[in-house]
């Protein structure tokens, strides 16, 4: 290969017809942002289940419905990203970077249903999120957090989730969905997925756990520490038979057989579940 290499990347203007652009906010300062899709997979070939995903937005007895319809939702300028479970599950006050008033389907993307939102910025980051919304030349994405159980379909490829708790949109560098961002943002016509929008949300009330996070067997206990999360509320959502609440968790992958102390590893032989729990380190 030569030693003197040439080339030129950068940032495209216009991608699928869609152009990057600087936005402006209404009279009471809130953008329209795109939040979500309904019904396609993100780019790291994620499938949320619409079902699911609907219900945890239209569910007048979901805690992010709650939560938004009293206007007390709030995202983060980037996700949590850390095993504290705790963290996880809470809006950081010292982290927020906007309100959200109102979520809404909007239009048809790629096959999917665009879910936007009415986003004002506020708090601590808040005017590192409107430098970013107001910049031609930047992009901004935003990416929900959820509580979710999932399973691999190798007949698609996907990562399958069923989301159990919506937890908010935080604002990040990049998201999991393209559409997710300004360059789609644009004035449509609307249409609702539940014949009504949805005005603001949030939660206080969620973890978004994942595998190394979750597992569900008959018996199995679920190990996290959170003050907003009740042992009760995790056995009727998981149809656990038990909780723990804790300040650590142990990681353990394999198969629990019920009415015993040992579990089936991924090497295929039986470990101790006491032994797992003293050797976690």
């Amino acid at each position: 290969m030569s030693n003197h290499v040439k080339f030129v990347i950068e940032g495209m203007e216009v991608i699928d017809g869609e152009k990057l652009k600087d936005i402006r906010p209404d009279k009471d300062g809130y953008y329209k942002m795109p939040l979500a899709v309904i019904g396609v997979p993100t780019r790291n070939r994620t499938y949320y289940h619409p079902k699911e995903f609907i219900d945890q937005i239209t569910n007048p007895n979901s805690p992010f419905n709650i939560m938004l319809t009293d206007n007390c939702s709030y995202g983060e300028f980037g996700h949590p990203y850390t095993k504290d479970l705790q963290r996880i599950a809470i809006i950081d006050e010292k982290s927020v970077s906007h309100h959200i008033k109102k979520v809404e389907t909007t239009r048809i993307v790629d096959g999917g249903t665009l879910i936007e939102g009415h986003i004002k910025p506020c708090g601590p980051y808040g005017k590192y999120l409107e430098e970013s919304l107001q910049d031609k030349n930047r992009n901004t994405a935003f990416s929900l957090r959820s509580l979710c159980t999932e399973n691999y379909n190798s007949s698609t490829g996907l990562i399958e989730r069923s989301m159990k708790l919506l937890v908010t949109f935080d604002a990040v560098g990049s998201s999991g969905y393209k559409q997710s961002t300004k360059r789609y943002a644009n004035g449509s016509e609307s249409f609702n997925v539940s014949n009504r929008s949805i005005s603001n949300e949030s939660v206080n009330i969620s973890i978004p756990l994942t595998r190394d996070d979750f597992y569900k067997e008959d018996g199995v206990t679920l190990a996290c520490e959170n003050k907003y999360i009740t042992d009760g509320f995790l056995t009727d959502l998981f149809g656990a038979k038990a909780i723990v609440l804790t300040t650590t968790s142990v990681p353990i992958r394999g198969t629990y057989l019920r009415g015993n102390k040992i579990f089936i590893g991924e090497d295929g032989n039986r470990h101790s579940l006491v032994h797992a729990m003293l050797n976690k380190d």
